[in-house]
C-alpha cells in the first residue's frame, strides 16, 4: 500500500471510485498535525519508511456508493514572512525581494511515502517546511504549532538571516528578514542550464515552483530542458512578476532511448 490517494475539493470533500473490500483511510495535510476520524473505527499503521505509527480508519466497502470517513485537522499556525534586500540602503526600508525560507525544528506530526514519494527527495529531518517569496518579498506558510529557527536566504551571493519564532495554533507570526549582497559579481550571471519540472517524467515541480525557487536562489537565468517537452516560461515568469530577477530560456533534452 498505498492502493490510491483522493485530494479533498475546495469545501473539503472527497471521493473517488474503489473495488469493494476493507480500506485504511489516512489523511495528512501540508502544516497540518495528526488527522482524527471522529465516528470510525480507528487504527494505527506503520509507515513504510520512516516506520512512523499513523492512525487511520478502517471502512469496508461494498458495491454501492458508500459514506466515507469524516477527518478533522487541528487548527494550524501561519508563519508570514517578508523579506527586503538592504544592499546600498542608507536609511529606509529596503527592497522586497525573492528569498528562500527554511523552516528548522522538531516536526511533531512527521510524514512520509505513506502521503508522497519522498524516496530520493526527502528533506534533512529538521527541515520542517520550505517556502520561497515572491516579487512583493512576501510569502505565508502554514505550519503546526511549535518553536522553530527561520533561515532567510538568498542564494551563496547573500547574507543568510536567522530568527526563532514561537507560535501557537491558530496564531499567525510575522518574520521580517533583511538581507544584503556579500558577494559581488558584477559582470558574471548565475545560470542553471538543465531544469526539469513536470512536463518531464523525471520530475513532479510545478512551472511555478520552478520559477520561484529559481529567483529565491538568486539564479538570473534559467534553461528548461524537460525530457522530450519544449517549454517557455517567460511568459509566467512575468505573470509572476520576477522579469526583474529571473530570465528563463526555452530548452529540451532529448531523450536518445526513446529513439534507438
Amino acid at each position: 500500500f498505498p492502493i490510491t490517494a483522493f485530494e479533498t475539493r475546495d469545501d473539503g470533500t472527497y471521493g473517488g471510485l474503489l473495488p469493494a473490500g476493507d480500506y485504511f483511510f489516512a489523511a495528512d495535510g501540508e502544516g497540518l498535525g495528526a488527522a482524527s476520524y471522529p465516528g470510525g473505527a480507528i487504527t494505527s499503521i506503520a509507515t513504510r519508511v520512516g516506520g512512523y505509527q499513523v492512525e487511520a480508519a478502517k471502512v469496508t466497502l461494498g458495491s454501492a456508493p458508500s459514506d466515507l470517513p469524516t477527518i478533522r485537522f487541528p487548527a494550524p499556525a501561519f508563519l508570514e514572512v517578508e523579506a527586503t534586500d538592504i544592499t546600498d540602503v542608507v536609511a529606509g526600508a529596503g527592497t522586497p525581494v525573492p528569498a528562500k525560507v527554511t523552516i528548522v525544528g522538531s516536526d511533531p506530526t512527521p510524514t512520509d511515502s505513506i502521503f508522497r514519494d519522498s524516496v530520493g527527495n526527502d528533506l534533512d529531518a529538521s527541515v520542517v517546511a520550505v517556502g520561497f517569496t515572491g516579487a512583493d518579498g512576501k510569502v505565508r506558510i502554514p505550519i503546526e504549532p511549535g518553536t522553530y529557527d527561520v533561515y532567510i536566504s538568498r542564494g551563496p551571493e547573500y547574507s543568510l538571516e536567522k530568527q526563532a519564532v514561537t507560535i501557537a495554533a491558530g496564531d499567525t507570526k510575522t518574520v521580517a528578514a533583511e538581507v544584503e549582497r556579500v558577494v559581488d559579481t558584477s559582470g558574471w550571471l548565475s545560470i542553471d542550464s538543465h531544469i526539469h519540472m513536470y512536463n518531464s517524467p523525471d520530475a513532479r515541480a510545478d512551472k511555478d515552483l520552478r520559477i520561484l525557487s529559481a529567483a529565491a536562489e538568486g539564479l538570473e537565468g534559467m534553461v528548461n530542458t524537460d525530457h522530450d517537452f519544449i517549454s517557455d516560461l517567460s511568459g509566467d515568469v512575468s505573470r509572476l512578476g520576477l522579469q526583474s530577477w529571473v530570465a528563463a530560456v526555452a530548452g529540451d533534452e532529448m531523450t536518445t532511448w526513446d529513439y534507438g
